[in-house]
């Protein structure tokens, strides 16, 4: 699988139409890496979970733009899989144990060009936490490939 060191400008956004006050929106720039195979093209990188710690992510996203899969290890570890307009069973792991999510993706949508090495990607999906709903959720990536490395097995 080839790989590219990336810089990658994450957007999360939050919204709960149940509390509209807790709605979040965070924005990061972070160092990362790029890795397409299998027909998905994948993003990898170091972040901070707010409140709880640093967490890794690798962001999977088909080509065909119909189901992606978050796994987040660290913090608050949590794997979701999505799939566009399909619910999907995940895990979200607290300091209080291990529960169950729900989820269903409104949109998932990924760019790549390979001579620039920059791109976009992007989910939308809604989630459920222990049958309760914790709201909408909008995660948006801008990257830009810095070089690229040799086969890693990613």
């Amino acid at each position: 699988m080839k790989t590219h060191e990336a810089e990658i400008v994450f957007t999360s956004r939050t919204m709960n139409r149940q509390q509209p006050d807790a709605d979040q929106m965070t924005k990061s720039v972070l160092r990362g890496r790029i890795a397409e195979g299998a027909g998905s093209l994948y993003l990898i990188f170091s972040a901070a979970v707010p409140e709880a710690g640093p967490a890794d992510y690798t962001i999977k996203i088909s080509g065909d733009g119909r189901e992606a899969l978050i796994r987040r290890k660290g913090a608050v570890p949590l794997r979701q899989p999505l799939f566009v307009g399909t619910p999907a069973e995940g895990t979200y792991e607290t300091p209080f144990g291990k529960l169950k999510t729900e989820a269903t993706a409104l949109k998932i949508e990924s760019s790549w060009d390979r001579e620039t090495r920059s791109g976009t990607a992007g989910l939308i999906y809604e989630m459920m936490l222990e049958g309760q709903y914790s709201g909408r959720f909008r995660l948006d990536f801008r990257f830009r490939g810095m070089k690229q490395s040799t086969d890693d097995g990613v």
